[in-house]
C-alpha cells in the first residue's frame, strides 16, 4: 500500500508538471512541435524524465497527448497511450491551475517495490482536478512479474506548497473495490481519512505485495495531527499527539469473523486498541490491548466465550468462557 500512496503523490506532481508546461505555451508564440520539449524540460526540473510522442487538441485549454512516457526513477516508469486534458478557464484568471477533466484509456505502471522513505511532494502552485478517469490502470511488479488491472476515478485539490489538500479516489477490479478519502490542512494541523475496502480475491494486491489477502470487507476512519501523519509516513517518530480511529472488519470465509475496534496510533507505529469486539460462531471476545512499534503485544486484557467446544475439537462438548490478562511477558487465563 505504501507503494500505491507514493504513486498517487507522484502522479500529482506529474499533473502539475504537465499543466505548468501548457501554461508556458499559452504565454508564448511557440509552435506545437516545440511544446513537447518545453514539457520535458519542466518535468526534468522535478526529477522526472518525460517523453511525449504527440500533442494535439483545441488550444489552449483542450489537449490530447499520445505515447507519454515518464521515468520516475531507474526502476519505476509510467506509460500512457492517450491522455486527454481539459483546463478550467476561470481558475487561471485567479492564478490557480484547474483541470476540469483528466482521462486516459490505458496507463501502465511498472515498478520494483523498495523500502525507501516516502518524500512528500512540493506544489509551487495550487492545483485541482475535478474529474479523473483511467479506464485501465496496469500495475506491473518488475520483480515478480505480477500484474493487476484496475479502473481508477476520483478528484483532488492541492493548495500551494501542499499546505492543504482534498483527495478522493476509487479503484476497482474483478478482485477489488476500494474507496479512499483524505483531507488535510496544515494550518489547522489535522488530517482525516476514510477507507472502504472490499477484497474478493487473495490476489487483489498481487502486484504490490507478495502476501496473499483473505477475502474481506473493511471500513475505517482516522483523524489526527498533521505532524503525526507526516512523521508516520516518513518514518520519523515524534512526541506529537496520536491518530485516533475506528474500524470494522468482516472475513466471511473465516467462520464469519466480524471485528470492530477503536484505536490510537503513534508516529512510531505503536498503537493502543482502546476497545475491540470479535464475533463469530466459534468465538466471542472483547477487551483492550497495547502493541509496540514492532506490532508485538505488550498488554492485553479481555474476556471470551466459546459457545460450542465441538467447533474446536470433536471430542469436546459444552461451552467455555473466561478472562485473559497478558502483561510483562506473563499471561493468565481464568476459566469460569
Amino acid at each position: 500500500m505504501k507503494k500505491l500512496i507514493q504513486y498517487l503523490l507522484t502522479s500529482a506532481i506529474v499533473l502539475l508538471t504537465l499543466v505548468i508546461g501548457l501554461l508556458f505555451f499559452v504565454q508564448s508564440n511557440w509552435a506545437k512541435d516545440k511544446i513537447g520539449r518545453v514539457l520535458e524540460e519542466v518535468a526534468l526540473q522535478q526529477g522526472i524524465e518525460l517523453k511525449i510522442g504527440g500533442l494535439e487538441g483545441e488550444l489552449p485549454l483542450k489537449w490530447t497527448l499520445t505515447n507519454v512516457h515518464l521515468e520516475l526513477n531507474p526502476t519505476d516508469s509510467i506509460d500512457i497511450d492517450l491522455l486527454r486534458l481539459r483546463l478550467a478557464f476561470f481558475p487561471l484568471l485567479r492564478g490557480k491551475i484547474g483541470i476540469s477533466y483528466l482521462g486516459a484509456d490505458k496507463v501502465t505502471y511498472q515498478f520494483i517495490p523498495d523500502s525507501a522513505e516516502m518524500k512528500l511532494p512540493h506544489f509551487s502552485q495550487a492545483l485541482f482536478v475535478r474529474s479523473l478517469k483511467i479506464k485501465e490502470f496496469h500495475a506491473i511488479n518488475s520483480s515478480t512479474h505480477q500484474e493487476g488491472i484496475y479502473s481508477i476515478g476520483g478528484h483532488c485539490q492541492f493548495k500551494k506548497g501542499l499546505k492543504a489538500f482534498d483527495l478522493y479516489t476509487k479503484a476497482q477490479s474483478s478482485a477489488l473495490h476500494l474507496e479512499l478519502f483524505v483531507q488535510g490542512d496544515q494550518k489547522s494541523n489535522q488530517i482525516s481519512t476514510s477507507l472502504s475496502l472490499d477484497v474478493k480475491s487473495e490476489k487483489a494486491f498481487a502486484p504490490f505485495s507478495s502476501e496473499t489477502t483473505l477475502p474481506l470487507t473493511l471500513e475505517t476512519k482516522c483523524v489526527g495531527p498533521w505532524t503525526t501523519w507526516e512523521n508516520l509516513l516518513t518514518s520519523k517518530p515524534s512526541l506529537s499527539n496520536p491518530i485516533y480511529g475506528e474500524f470494522s472488519l468482516k472475513i466471511p470465509s473465516y467462520q464469519g469473523v466480524h471485528i470492530t475496534s477503536h484505536f490510537s496510533l503513534s508516529s512510531d507505529r505503536a498503537f493502543d486498541i482502546t476497545s475491540f469486539l470479535l464475533k463469530s460462531p466459534a468465538l466471542t471476545a472483547s477487551g483492550h490491548a497495547t502493541f509496540n512499534s514492532q506490532l508485538f503485544p505488550t498488554a492485553l486484557q479481555g474476556s471470551f466465550q466459546i459457545p460450542e467446544l465441538s467447533r474446536w475439537s470433536p471430542s469436546l462438548h459444552g461451552m467455555a468462557q473466561g478472562k485473559i490478562d497478558f502483561s510483562k511477558n506473563s499471561c493468565q487465563i481464568l476459566l469460569s
